[in-house]
């Protein structure tokens, strides 16, 4: 009997190790595939970050040509033209400015 006991034991042990060795590599398998993934998020926030942004620059740059040239006469030759045009060019702006700086 204290023999069936004892090999009883050892077997729940042996047991009880290998779960805790299962449960590590479990583990380090959760950590590398969420280091991976958080890595892997920065390098697409980075790259979107960047083609977003540059075409973004030039569509504030052309937004703010437009709006200084609607002070001139010619373009547009009324006041309500140029009213229209100033809050077109201010809701564009805005939006620019808003995906901007969620970049």
């Amino acid at each position: 009997i204290f023999a069936a006991g004892l090999m009883i034991a050892t077997w729940n042990y042996t047991k009880v190790q290998r779960d805790v060795k299962m449960n590590e590599d479990r583990a380090a398998l959760i950590l590398k595939n969420a280091e991976k993934a958080a890595q892997t998020e920065r390098e697409l926030n980075d790259f979107l970050a960047h083609e977003v942004r540059n075409p973004l620059a030039a569509a504030i740059s052309a937004t703010s040509f437009v709006s200084s040239a609607i002070y001139e006469k010619e373009p547009l030759v009324d006041e309500e033209s140029r009213q229209s045009v100033r809050e077109d060019i201010g809701i564009v702006k805005s939006s620019l400015q808003y995906v901007n700086d969620l970049l």
